[in-house]
């Protein structure tokens, strides 16, 4: 994302315009970039939210498994 700016405002310096065509390039640069990174970043959230409710039932079950354990006579 950030190698887009700098590739738009490279732009505007190289050609000296402040016109949408010298600009175009880099931002779309930069939304490809921003897109790629959400297409990463989504899925790997969902993925850490389901191992960490996982591994939250699993330590209630242990718990619950160690206080009838340690209950029982």
């Amino acid at each position: 994302t950030v190698w887009g700016i700098i590739h738009a405002f490279s732009g505007i310096s190289a050609s000296g315009i402040t016109d949408i065509s010298a600009i175009a390039p880099g931002i779309a640069e930069a939304l490809i970039t921003t897109l790629l990174g959400l297409i990463v970043a989504i899925p790997s959230l969902i993925f850490h939210n389901i191992l960490y409710t996982l591994y939250k039932e699993t330590i209630l079950v242990f718990s619950q498994i160690n206080f009838y354990v340690s209950n029982s006579k």
